[in-house]
């Protein structure tokens, strides 16, 4: 028998005058994400449920006691929540301080390359808090930016629990990314803050700054799409960029450095567009969440193992075998044609608008 509760995670956001609901699988529960926003105020009420919560969920969510989120002055996005199950639940935001970092601190911070303007910087912290308890959140410095005046732009940065480690990562605009090990903190002489060192991940590429921008989320109030899973002893990530989604990853030798995922100088191919991205447990599916207002949620998933990998690349496997697989893929989703919009996406001319015909 259908429960009322069933159709709760399939449900796509929702807005209300004033207010913002979002559903979304976190740590394996359902998170029900209520914002509320007042002129330049908001306050967020989290609720998370389990399956014996959705089995009688009308009494259960009346009754239940909300996580403890600080309430934050302006439009900023929603926090960020980790999701692995056997570690601390936390919640992480971004936030801009008002004044410069202090100089024994500025040399080690990346500066916004993408928003430099004349004038000082101001310190950009991660604030960190744990989801399930009432404790005081801490603080990292993660970098500076100029600090924003009047309408807020283009959210440039963005940040991300890993998927399977007590990490936070964090990125601006452009190629690389940091890693900071959640579990390796030390006291700071700054009052709230953390001394916390970044692993600073380099990708190595030689595209123009433009294509490695964050490409926001069509949904309002959440930061950038991006993921990141430890894979063995090195990082794997992931974010929606102008045309597509860039996987890139580092390795145990070299584990500063990371190339693109597949050794494919483009991204992977898929709509520049979704809510949320997220690596499985152990980092070898990519999953992607779009939703299509009013009523619809897609997802997309990415394959990232390295046996489909050495297959892909195996001078054995024709192109006959991977036109099939492809095609395969294609058929499921658009029926063996590309759309109008997919076509001027990747820039398919009419002639080759319909590679996998219907068999």
């Amino acid at each position: 028998m259908r429960h009322e509760c069933d159709i709760l995670p399939i449900l796509p956001p929702i807005f209300t005058s004033g207010t913002w609901i979002r559903p979304e699988f976190i740590a394996g529960r359902l998170q029900l994400s209520v914002t509320h926003r007042q002129g330049l105020a908001s306050s967020l009420r989290v609720s998370r449920f389990d399956a014996a919560d959705l089995r009688d969920c009308l009494s259960s969510i009346a009754s239940r006691d909300p996580l403890r989120i600080p309430g934050r002055i302006g439009s900023q996005p929603e926090p960020a929540f980790s999701e692995t199950q056997d570690l601390p639940q936390l919640y992480a935001y971004l936030e801009e301080t008002s004044v410069p970092a202090p100089n024994e601190f500025a040399a080690y911070l990346a500066p916004d390359a993408s928003r430099i303007r004349p004038g000082k910087l101001v310190e950009l912290d991660a604030v960190i808090g744990s989801a399930d308890q009432q404790d005081a959140p801490i603080r990292i410095a993660v970098g500076q930016v100029a600090p924003e005046r009047g309408i807020p732009e283009r959210v440039h940065f963005t940040l991300a629990f890993a998927a399977n480690a007590e990490a936070t990562v964090f990125k601006f605009d452009g190629p690389d990314f940091y890693v900071y090990d959640l579990a390796n903190r030390r006291a700071s002489d700054r009052r709230d803050y953390v001394a916390m060192p970044a692993q600073h991940v380099v990708v190595a590429n030689n595209f123009a700054d433009e294509v490695w921008r964050l490409r926001p989320s069509r949904i309002p109030w959440v930061y950038p799409p991006f993921a990141a899973a430890k894979v063995g002893q090195h990082w794997r990530a992931a974010w929606l960029a102008p045309n597509g989604i860039w996987a890139v990853e580092s390795s145990d030798l070299n584990p500063n450095t990371a190339e693109l995922v597949f050794g494919i100088n483009a991204p992977l191919i898929g709509e520049p567009d979704g809510a949320k991205l997220q690596f499985t447990h152990d980092g070898q599916f990519l999953v992607l969440q779009r939703v299509a207002f009013p009523s619809s949620v897609f997802v997309r998933i990415w394959d990232l193992r390295p046996s489909r990998r050495a297959r892909i690349g195996d001078p054995n496997t024709t192109e006959r075998e991977l036109r099939s697989a492809a095609c395969q893929v294609v058929r499921m989703e658009e029926g063996g044609a590309f759309d109008e919009i997919g076509s001027k996406l990747f820039q398919i001319d009419a002639a080759h608008r319909e590679p996998c015909p219907k068999p």
